[in-house]
């Protein structure tokens, strides 16, 4: 019996074969034929658009007989001809229809295969046309300011950055007015400035303006032009973050290490302190510039002080042992965080409380950042056998391990603007070192930057900086260089009005979505 087989005319013809295998010539041709009413098509098919566009969904019912599986069929125009979509019978009475082009009708008809392979009759045809109809994500401004954290500002123009989907179109509006469009970086775009640099470097807030130090000599130059001027004698600058103030370090008559603040405006430098005898290193400055945190150092002494830039006053916060790496103060400037005995301590300044915050880093603990926000740390330390980043949240005193390179070590963390992630150095032996940016939330996200600097050199106090306006900084030689990451958009020269200034930005996608 020779059964499930679909519908049509079938000849046959048979032959005898003996026990040693030999096989007669064949018979006669018989022939029959085979019918069986085919089973129903489809009913009610309908064609929707995907949100996400270049696609269309479609979806069917059926009441007949029970059936193998389902054909979908597709043309360009109404009627067709058809063209067959699926390689095998679909078992779901629905089918997504991939690559196409936003905007062009596609006509579509549905068919019933029986469990003999029987094809039914087209269903009724429906069309669709496929459309983008999702909003991208909205972008996000980080400069000159982040969200719920004005700043002041003594110029009438102004950069504005942030990130957004890479590729994306950017507007920017400011006070609800329009104030322009860009597009956001489709991919990692490096910049590059040659730079008589001899030690220690920093960057203006703004990225437009960096300090370095060259023949024991302080200078400024204006990356855009080029033009340079000296500050002084002195090493290691390190520019206040309202970009009014220049710390650096000198040497005093009596051959004293101490630090000096540069005025921008006055072009004048003070001592930071009055103190003689001592020498002052570590120093870090509040977001604001009003105050700054420094180490000072009395023969075997050490002590962390807390200057009041305004008041002029000084303040001692602690007394203790070597400080290494040096003691970061807060953005808002209400903590200090130090490392003394590879245990790691957060100052409370208001309250006059110091909090054990973690005492199970062992070895040497490498460098420390305060987030943005100032509710997280970061740090390299050697909780393993290598050293790996690690983020602490304050409050809760939660470390969580973002970094786990078996065998590379891992520091100089720098949070970005926003917070959202965090650049690092991963060391990969014979003096080569990679940058990589991973996500400050969770580990396993590292991204590759930029691969093998052989001659990196510092900053103040590190060797990577990531800027305020978006670009992560690095000097390998005499060169200065900043990547800045897909995604990321700028508007140059903004004007500024008298008074409050609010910005917002939104993206627009091809089809004109925001």
């Amino acid at each position: 019996t020779d059964a499930g087989i679909p519908n049509g005319t079938y000849t046959y013809r048979v032959t005898a074969m003996d026990a040693a295998g030999n096989e007669s010539l064949p018979s006669n041709e018989a022939s029959a034929t085979v019918y069986i009413e085919p089973p129903r098509p489809p009913v009610k098919l309908g064609i929707t658009a995907v949100p996400e566009g270049e696609a269309l969904g479609a979806a069917w019912e059926y009441a007949g007989s029970p059936a193998a599986g389902y054909n979908i069929y597709r043309s360009d125009v109404s009627g067709g001809p058809y063209v067959m979509l699926n390689t095998v019978l679909l078992n779901e009475k629905s089918y997504t229809d991939t690559g196409l082009v936003n905007g062009t009708a596609y006509y579509y008809v549905v068919t019933t295969v029986d469990t003999s392979g029987n094809e039914s009759a087209y269903s009724v045809e429906a069309a669709g046309i496929p459309s983008d109809t999702t909003a991208p994500p909205a972008p996000e401004i980080f400069f000159p300011a982040v969200p719920g954290t004005p700043v002041v500002s003594y110029k009438d123009r102004t950069d504005v950055a942030g990130s957004a989907e890479p590729g994306i179109t950017v507007e920017l509006f400011r006070n609800s007015i329009f104030a322009g469009s860009t597009t956001a970086l489709a991919g990692d775009v490096p910049d590059s400035l040659e730079l008589d640099y001899e030690s220690g470097a920093s960057l203006s807030p703004d990225a437009k303006m960096i300090a370095y130090s060259y023949n024991n000599r302080v200078w400024i130059m204006d990356i855009s032009t080029g033009e340079k001027k000296g500050m002084g004698k002195g090493y290691w600058p390190q520019w206040s973050p309202d970009g009014k103030k220049i710390a650096y370090s000198f040497y005093d008559t009596n051959g004293d290490y101490r630090f000096a603040v540069y005025d921008t405006e006055t072009g004048k430098s003070t001592p930071l302190t009055d103190e003689t005898g001592v020498n002052e290193w570590g120093l870090s400055w509040s977001s604001d510039g009003t105050r700054a945190a420094f180490v000072n150092q009395n023969g075997g002494q050490y002590e962390i002080w807390l200057k009041d830039m305004a008041a002029g006053t000084s303040r001692l916060i602690r007394s203790g042992t070597y400080y290494q790496p040096a003691p970061r103060l807060s953005p808002g400037g209400g903590k200090i965080a130090y490392f003394e005995n590879n245990s790691l301590y957060i100052v409370d300044l208001a309250a006059g409380d110091t909090v054990l915050a973690d005492d199970d880093i062992s070895s040497g603990p490498g460098n420390i950042e305060w987030s943005p926000d100032g509710r997280k740390l970061a740090f390299a330390a050697y909780a393993n056998e290598n050293m790996d980043i690690f983020v602490l949240d304050i409050e809760t005193l939660v470390r969580t391990q973002i970094t786990a390179s078996p065998d590379r070590t891992e520091l100089d963390p720098e949070w970005s603007p926003d917070g959202d992630y965090i650049a690092f150095r991963r060391l990969e032996g014979d003096g080569i070192s990679s940058i990589w940016v991973t996500s400050s939330h969770a580990p396993g996200r590292e991204r590759l930057i930029q691969q093998g600097r052989y001659n990196l050199k510092y900053f103040y106090r590190k060797h990577l900086c990531w800027t305020k306006p978006g670009g992560i900084a690095y000097i390998d030689g005499d060169t200065l260089n900043t990547v800045y990451l897909r995604g990321w958009f700028r508007f140059e020269d903004i004007e500024l009005e008298p008074g409050d200034n609010t910005f917002h930005a939104r993206t627009v996608d091809p089809a004109g979505n925001t």
